[in-house]
């Protein structure tokens, strides 16, 4: 069961979440990028150590959730710059 606005106005940071691509091998990570996203998330922040992964996930969810925004950091340094930009998303 699908809810559109469950997550509506939401921001999450969502450690090992790289592969999310479609057509690819996801994780449960992953999987939950994209539930988040399409029940209304307004933006994620992608944390893993495949820093390439996360890169090319983060551009696709750019391209398929046009009015969310998606981002990637690696895991050496995601603990702070990741949890701050969560934060200025969340709060505009």
């Amino acid at each position: 069961m699908r809810f559109p606005d469950r997550f509506a106005g939401k921001v999450a940071l969502l450690t090992g979440s790289a592969a999310t691509l479609k057509n690819e091998l996801m994780g449960f990570g992953g999987a939950t990028v994209w539930r988040f996203l399409e029940e209304g998330g307004r933006g994620v922040v992608i944390t893993d150590v495949q820093d390439d992964v996360g890169e090319r996930a983060a551009a696709q969810h750019e391209c398929a959730h046009e009015r969310h925004h998606a981002e990637n950091f690696p895991a050496e340094t995601a603990s702070m710059c990741a949890s701050e930009r969560s934060r200025e998303l969340s709060w505009g």
